[in-house]
């Protein structure tokens, strides 16, 4: 996968949250965008998806040399956010069974499966709703990285974990990773360093700027 992002702005109302912004993403690396709180790193990740109109600028996809137009990329990519809600009334079992019919999981998994590999089999038949906020962002990134798409995004992702979990989440992008293009919106140190490239959002904004100004 590859994203070109050229003299990327996005506004809300007569606040510019992103300015002037061109980066470029691309192979199988795991890139870290960072930035005060503030500085637009879900709006960042939420224009790469599509979720988002950039006010000024454009962003281009290709794979393997083919463009990817914005109506299409949900079919390359999954994510996982703070601002993305799982349906709180299913089991994991039913979640995971809904989700097959929309996107397919690597390796065909199956939802028992699923269960073992998130460490909660013993709460198989219990609503998401009664899941503690840890045990849901397990869910939720789980879904995300095993879904069988080239590109992911991660807003947050250790956000509720202990250091237990995380240690879980960084083995799970670790084992079923390694031939996508991961997006990694986060402050945490941790989740930076594991970052092959960290793209830091106010940094790179002032530099095109100032490139702007010459």
């Amino acid at each position: 996968m590859k994203i070109v992002c050229q003299t990327l702005y996005k506004r809300y109302t007569y606040n510019w949250i992103i300015q002037n912004l061109s980066v470029t993403f691309e192979g199988t690396k795991i890139y870290g965008v960072s930035g005060p709180n503030g500085s637009g790193k879900s709006t960042f990740l939420s224009l790469l998806s599509g979720f988002l109109t950039p006010s000024q600028g454009t962003i281009d996809y290709s794979r393997l040399g083919q463009k990817i137009t914005r109506d299409d990329l949900y079919k390359y990519l999954s994510i996982s956010a703070p601002y993305i809600n799982l349906i709180e009334e299913y089991t994991v079992s039913e979640l995971i069974t809904m989700y097959r019919k929309l996107k397919p999981l690597q390796e065909n998994m199956s939802a028992d499966e699923f269960l073992e590999l998130s460490y909660l089999g013993d709460d198989q038949n219990k609503p998401i709703k009664y899941f503690s906020s840890g045990m849901a962002q397990r869910v939720q990134l789980l879904l995300a990285i095993k879904t069988d798409c080239p590109l992911l995004f991660l807003d947050e992702p250790s956000s509720f974990l202990d250091d237990q979990a995380r240690t879980w989440l960084y083995q799970m992008i670790s084992d079923n990773c390694a031939d996508k293009l991961v997006i990694m919106a986060s402050n945490d140190r941790q989740d930076l360093n594991y970052c092959d490239t960290v793209i830091d959002l106010e940094s790179i904004q002032l530099v095109s700027d100032e490139a702007m100004m010459r």
